[in-house]
């Protein structure tokens, strides 16, 4: 089960009930709605031509298949500030 929460900006965020992981985000002006690659139940067949929020990882992970590395979003995708 998931519960919904907006915040004032108008962004949408569910999350789980139970373990309040973040699931879906969306908001208006946004070009797509946002899903935690953890919840899909289906391998990805293509690898990932970037990698974004790389300042959350985990310390002992690394990401070595040499495609960009952005911390938050990258610049060139212009999106709203999701708070």
């Amino acid at each position: 089960m998931l519960q919904l929460y907006r915040s004032e900006s108008g962004t949408r965020r569910w999350f789980c009930r139970h373990c309040g992981s973040k699931i879906v985000s969306e908001a208006d002006g946004w070009r797509g709605t946002y899903f935690t690659a953890g919840t899909l139940d289906t391998p990805f067949t293509a690898p990932a031509p970037i990698h974004i929020f790389v300042r959350s990882k985990v310390a002992w992970y690394e990401i070595r298949d040499g495609h960009p590395q952005h911390s938050t979003y990258p610049s060139e995708w212009d999106e709203p500030d999701p708070s």
